[in-house]
């Protein structure tokens, strides 16, 4: 994961904006295992 571009809070409506990001987690890797957005 790239949090390089998050480290300011850009929108704060939406602080898990970061979350299920379709960039950093390609849904090719999504069956292998369970999303876990704290796995980096």
């Amino acid at each position: 994961m790239d949090f390089s571009q998050k480290t300011t809070i850009s929108s704060p409506a939406n602080p898990f904006d970061f979350v299920p990001s379709a960039s950093s987690q390609p849904p090719a890797s999504a069956p292998a295992k369970p999303y876990n957005p704290f796995d980096f």
